[in-house]
């Protein structure tokens, strides 16, 4: 069983950021599968997509868009018009807990019991070139850990993704799925779809 599976809620773990120290009371595991999208408004989702990175004014996420999904009635539609709205040249977006949050606020899972998390992924056309990760929100309320894959060039078709995720520390995760990708790699921009993303043993 993974560190921190069966930590208590009285024992403290203590972050040291940014010169601050911030002591995290780890809550219970929690049990999985753990989605971070179902399907859209589901109450099985736990995070939203709000933390906009790079030129992320050209990005539109659509939760229930209904065009062909993996699973269920709805998938996720990403479009990104590959537009220096920002002048960054590259563009992500956070699924956050709560909302917004940017390590600011204490939102962040026990996914302890988690050994990898995956998800399925379409493009519009075929060879969108994207990075997919897990973690990384930084600031008072840390996440733990991080870890992801890619760049991956998406096909047309649905297909099964999966980030490892043995050996990674998520007794604290807000960040709980991140996607980013290049105008280099992308220079017309993409329409990318995303279905079932979700932690699993």
């Amino acid at each position: 069983m993974k560190k921190y599976a069966q930590i208590t809620s009285v024992l403290m773990v203590v972050l040291l950021l940014a010169g601050q120290s911030m002591a995290i009371t780890p809550k219970e595991p929690e049990s999985m599968p753990f989605y971070v999208y179902t399907e859209n408004n589901s109450r099985y989702n736990h995070f939203v997509p709000s933390g906009g990175m790079g030129d992320h004014g050209a990005v539109r996420i659509d939760q229930d868009c209904k065009k062909s999904p993996y699973s269920g009635g709805t998938c996720i539609e990403i479009s990104y018009s590959g537009e220096l709205t920002q002048g960054s040249g590259w563009v992500g977006f956070y699924w956050q807990n709560p909302e917004n949050n940017w390590g600011t606020e204490d939102g962040g899972f026990n996914l302890s019991s988690a050994n990898k998390i995956t998800f399925y992924a379409r493009g519009e056309k075929g060879g969108e070139k994207l990075e997919f990760k897990i973690g990384g929100i930084t600031g008072r309320y840390a996440d733990s850990d991080m870890m992801g894959i890619g760049p991956v060039e998406l096909t047309s078709e649905w297909q099964e993704y999966s980030i490892g995720l043995e050996g990674v520390e998520l007794f604290y995760i807000s960040g709980g799925f991140v996607f980013a990708a290049s105008r280099m790699d992308n220079p017309d921009g993409f329409i990318i779809y995303l279905d079932e993303i979700k932690y699993d043993q």
